[in-house]
This record gives structure tokens, sequence and C-alpha cells, in this order.
């Protein structure tokens, strides 16, 4: 399921490889904070090839306070 959700703050834990996503979805108003495996991501943009910390670092920092379409699996 696609939300609109503006990204409050984004961090790279670089020795679990993971991105951890602070999250107001527009259409729940509460931030929420979700886990996403770094190398996934990178995939589903289509970058293919190592990233590096300073890289990530840097793309977390230019996200912030950016609007996304996160797409969270559908809740049964």
């Amino acid at each position: 399921m696609s939300n609109e959700a503006m990204c409050i703050n984004l961090e790279y834990e670089p020795n679990n490889d993971m991105l951890i996503w602070t999250l107001r979805f527009l259409h729940e108003g509460g931030p929420r904070s979700i886990a996403s495996p770094a190398a996934s991501f990178a995939e589903a943009v289509g970058i293919n090839g190592k990233i590096s910390k300073d890289e990530w670092e840097l793309f977390c920092k230019q996200m912030k306070n950016k609007k996304v379409n996160f797409v969270l699996p559908e809740e049964k």
C-alpha cells in the first residue's frame, strides 16, 4: 500500500546496513519509525553497486523534510 509521507528523519546504520525512517504519514498525522534494509532500497530505486557509509549519510541528510510515497505491506 503506497502512502504519502513526510520524512522527518532518516538515519543509516552501517553495522546492520539498515535505513531507519521517521515518517509522518499525511493520512494519519502521527510519526512512525520504520526500518528497512538499505540494500533493498538501493535495488528498488535502481542503484547497482556498493554505496559507501558517507554516501548513505548524505542521502539521509538530503531526505529530511521531503515528501515521499512510502510503500507499506497491507495490514491484515
